[in-house]
Order: structure tokens, then C-alpha cells, then sequence
């Protein structure tokens, strides 16, 4: 990697520190000066900025799908790995995000800004977990269970580097996912599938139309 690529990656690593400070700031600065204004400011820095930032770096610096590496032995800095830091202060703190579950509809409109394609009247519980919003197809009337795990990533450590397996998750519609499943990346889900609690649909797997997986 080269040195100017090497900067770029410290720089990515940083995100979410700023991104927390810049929180903390604003929070110190409405209790001082008891502003309004700043509560709105809270409210985009948390929520808008993240998925806009992550909209206008996509094109410059694209997630490949399918099988690549990351870190400092790598060609170029990985698309991955800037989306994951963008949306790290949501694994750190998943209250923010929980917090957006309570108004319906507004959870989904959230993550259509980072790119997601949702459908309508989907039904989030206040546990489930997305831990890759711009990669995910979720269809209609779907109901995703209490820590309900979905990941569009894998890694595996491969020698001194680590494989980075990317894919989109594509449920479709009436689709129900139980306590505690786990959806991984590349899987597909047909309409109407019912996932048993805790249940596993590994990658690249495809659960068929009205199948009841377990």
C-alpha cells in the first residue's frame, strides 16, 4: 500500500472517534447554552451526516462485492471497511438506532438514506441488528425479529491478511425472521419465509418461497 493510501486508511480509522467527540461537543453545548439549534445539529450529526457521507464516498472509494482483502498489505484502501467505519458509532452505542425503531416507518427511511432498498410497512423490533445498511433488500410487510442478526460481510483471517467476503442480503416480501436469527451475507430469502429462532441462513444460501427454515 502506499504511503498516501496509508494516510487515507489511519485517516478512515479515526471516523469514529471524530464522530464521537463531535457528538459529545454538541451534547456539552446545548446544556451550557440551552439551545434549540443545537439539538437539531445533534439530531443531523448523528443521523444525516453518517449516511451522506457514506453516499458521496461510495462512487470515489466503491465496496467490491464478492471476495477481497483489507488492511495495510493490501493495493488500496477497501470501500468495506469505510462504510463499517462510517456506521461504527451505531455498534458502539446501538441506543441511537434503537431510538429511530420507536416511530414507524422512520427506522426504514433511515436506511434507505445509506442506500438500502426497503420496502414498505416493515416491522422492526427494538434488538434487531443491521450491521451493513447500504447492502441490504428487505421487501414488504416483513417483521425482523428481537436480535435478528444481519450481516452482508464475513472475514477470515488468510496468512498476514484478512479476506473480506462482501455480498447483499436479499429478502423478500411477508418474510418473518425469529428471535435471534442470523442472516449472512449473499443470502437470499423468498417471499413468505418463515426463520425459526435462532436459526442460521448461512451465505450464499437461498431459502425458497415459504419455506420454514430451522
Amino acid at each position: 500500500m502506499s504511503p498516501n493510501n496509508k494516510s487515507l486508511l489511519f485517516l478512515v480509522g479515526l471516523i469514529p472517534t471524530m464522530q464521537f467527540l463531535l457528538m459529545i461537543g454538541i451534547l456539552i453545548r446545548s446544556v451550557v447554552e440551552k439551545s434549540s439549534l443545537m439539538i437539531v445539529l445533534f439530531f443531523l450529526v448523528v443521523y444525516i451526516l453518517p449516511p451522506l457521507m457514506w453516499r458521496l464516498l461510495r462512487p470515489l472509494i466503491p465496496a467490491k462485492m464478492g471476495a477481497s482483502y483489507l488492511g495495510v498489505h493490501t493495493e488500496s484502501v477497501n470501500g468495506w471497511f469505510v462504510s463499517y467505519q462510517i456506521q461504527q458509532i451505531y455498534n458502539a452505542l446501538p441506543f441511537l438506532e434503537s431510538v429511530l425503531k420507536l416511530i414507524p416507518g422512520f427506522y426504514s427511511a433511515w436506511l434507505r438514506l445509506w442506500g438500502a432498498r426497503i420496502g414498505k410497512k416493515v416491522n422492526w423490533t427494538a434488538q434487531s441488528k443491521i450491521v451493513d445498511r447500504p447492502f441490504i433488500h428487505i421487501g414488504d410487510r416483513c417483521l425482523i425479529g428481537n436480535e435478528a442478526y444481519l450481516s452482508a460481510h464475513a472475514i477470515k483471517k488468510k496468512d498476514d491478511r484478512y479476506l473480506l467476503y462482501l455480498k447483499e442480503i436479499s429478502i423478500g416480501s411477508d418474510v418473518v425472521l425469529s428471535l435471534q436469527s442470523i442472516v449472512g451475507p449473499g443470502a437470499v430469502i423468498g417471499n413468505r419465509a418463515f426463520i425459526m429462532a435462532r436459526a442460521a441462513v448461512h451465505p450464499n444460501t437461498t431459502v425458497t418461497e415459504g419455506q420454514v427454515y430451522e
